[in-house]
């Protein structure tokens, strides 16, 4: 298990790089779909669009739809469950399987769809016998290493969205999930249903804005990501929050990351000396025996007890996919920060 763990984070890593690097050069507004140009006055779309999608080096792909897909294969748990917000459940013909055991509102509707197979392992073979009109998800697995790439199904005929808050290049906001929305509506013609949605997400985002502009000061409290704390090692490692949707998170909130990127293995002496005022720590399926008991050995260990996080009893949980995925997810965790750190 810390095998596989070390893996992940050392790819997370080097993926880190190669964002900053493409974020030097790419200082343009990305590219956007025209969603109004293709509603009518009755709320209906108005068939072709042309709608743009992004490979996973964040050049867009424009994809044109001459009438909503009927047979959808979605890779990741956020697009699963803004489908069904959108009364489309019955489209989705597989999924790539969870990364955790799924919670919340649409648990047993996600438990009931069809596996195709891990994110990591299938083969675009596999989601190619399907027969799908388009593939819904996350633009990071759509490589031809792993998924498959945006431009090898396009060339079969296989539309591709990927969603606008996991395009990292273009340093996605929280308000990229509610244009992912509102496209998706769009696509599917189901605009009514899109646009209630989206609506339901700004007002939680604006609530939390307005709510932190009367309470925020000039002292910025810090954020250290936690994950997989081992209390044999002394040792934990850490998502990046110095970017993207997790960035937005934490600057809604004023709040600033601990640290800059992701870390692997970090030890004792590192903690200290990060001394943040939050903890987040991350769970996750994949470490479910060390999350058991992180939090609880932290709080009582006797050389962590100056750290500013575990003095002022700021140590607060997430699961992994209501922070580092790409849906409403991430708007309850904003809020539960909010309501963690300011108050109700």
């Amino acid at each position: 298990m810390i095998k596989n763990l070390a893996v992940i984070f050392s790819v997370a890593l080097i993926y880190s790089t190669l964002i900053i690097s493409c974020k030097q050069t790419n200082k343009t507004e990305p590219d956007k779909t025209n969603i109004n140009k293709y509603i009518g006055e009755d709320k209906k779309t108005i068939y072709p669009i042309e709608v743009i999608s992004y490979d996973s080096n964040g050049k867009p792909v424009t994809q044109v739809f001459e009438k909503a897909p009927s047979r959808i294969i979605t890779t990741n748990l956020s697009a699963i469950e803004t489908l069904l917000e959108l009364g489309l459940g019955n489209k989705i013909i597989g999924t790539t399987k969870p990364d955790n055991e799924v919670d919340g509102k649409w648990k047993f509707a996600v438990n009931e769809l069809e596996q195709i197979g891990d994110k990591m392992t299938t083969s675009k073979e596999i989601i190619v016998g399907k027969s799908p009109d388009i593939i819904i998800g996350s633009a990071k697995g759509l490589t031809d290493q792993y998924l498959g790439s945006l431009s090898s199904y396009n060339a079969m005929g296989i539309k591709v969205y990927t969603q606008s808050a996991s395009i990292i290049q273009n340093n996605p906001k929280l308000t990229t999930i509610i244009d992912d929305v509102r496209i998706l509506g769009l696509i599917f013609d189901v605009n009514v249903a899109a646009e209630n949605y989206a609506m339901q997400l700004e007002q939680i985002y604006n609530g939390v804005i307005d709510k932190v502009s009367k309470k925020k000061t000039s002292n910025r409290l810090s954020l250290l990501p936690m994950v997989a704390f081992d209390s044999e090692k002394k040792s934990y490692s850490s998502f990046t929050v110095s970017e993207g949707l997790q960035l937005d998170i934490l600057n809604t909130l004023n709040i600033k990351p601990g640290i800059e990127g992701a870390s692997l293995n970090n030890n004792y002496e590192n903690l200290i000396g990060i001394n943040p005022d939050i903890i987040l720590y991350i769970k996750a399926d994949r470490h479910k025996k060390l999350d058991d008991v992180a939090i609880d050995f932290i709080k009582k260990d006797a050389l962590l007890k100056h750290i500013s996080a575990v003095d002022n009893n700021r140590i607060y949980t997430v699961t992994y996919d209501n922070f580092m995925d790409y849906g409403a997810r991430n708007f309850a965790t904003l809020l539960q920060l909010y309501e963690s750190i300011y108050g109700k």
